[in-house]
């Protein structure tokens, strides 16, 4: 699981760089004082699908790779997401556990939102569910645009885009 080091590092100036940018000072503190910083190697777990959902997590700097296990074993790329985004929040908001693993596609660095800690940044500053419910719109379509491809498109454009991945 994950084995993460906590750095010496400006919680502040990370989260200006994080999907937080654009907020005001006050959040940004206040986002600060509730989270941890991890630094965590390539191909470090994360989260375990099936896991229970602790927290969210910001990618301050480097990626992460989504994964699911096939019926042979073998793990296939759901998707992969760079700084500044976030994951982890669909645990968070509906309760049910995580989605898919988590892993470190390179060194990367992130803020760690526990789950209560992540409810009360939300409680004291609703602002930041309006950039929330953007992002989370953009992913649907997104995957909807995926699903729609999916559907159809001819097989070898479907085989091109899964070998391109």
């Amino acid at each position: 699981m994950l084995d993460a080091r906590p750095v010496p590092v400006d919680k502040i100036a990370l989260l200006r760089r994080s999907w937080l940018r654009g907020f005001s000072d006050a959040i940004l503190e206040d986002a600060a004082t509730l989270c941890a910083v991890r630094t965590v190697d390539d191909g470090t777990l994360i989260h375990a699908r099936g896991a229970h959902g602790d927290g969210v997590y910001t990618i301050a700097r480097g990626s992460i790779r989504f994964t699911r296990a096939t019926a042979d074993g073998h793990a296939t790329t759901i998707g992969v997401l760079e700084a500044p985004n976030w994951f982890g929040e669909i645990s968070i908001f509906d309760g049910m556990p995580r989605t898919h693993d988590a892993h470190a596609a390179g060194p990367a660095v992130l803020l760690y939102h526990a789950k209560t800690d992540f409810k009360r940044l939300l409680e004291r500053h609703p602002v930041i569910y309006e950039r929330f419910a953007k992002v989370l719109a953009m992913r649907l379509r997104a995957t909807f645009d995926l699903v729609e491809e999916a559907a159809t498109a001819p097989l070898a454009q479907r085989l091109a885009r899964r070998l391109l991945e």
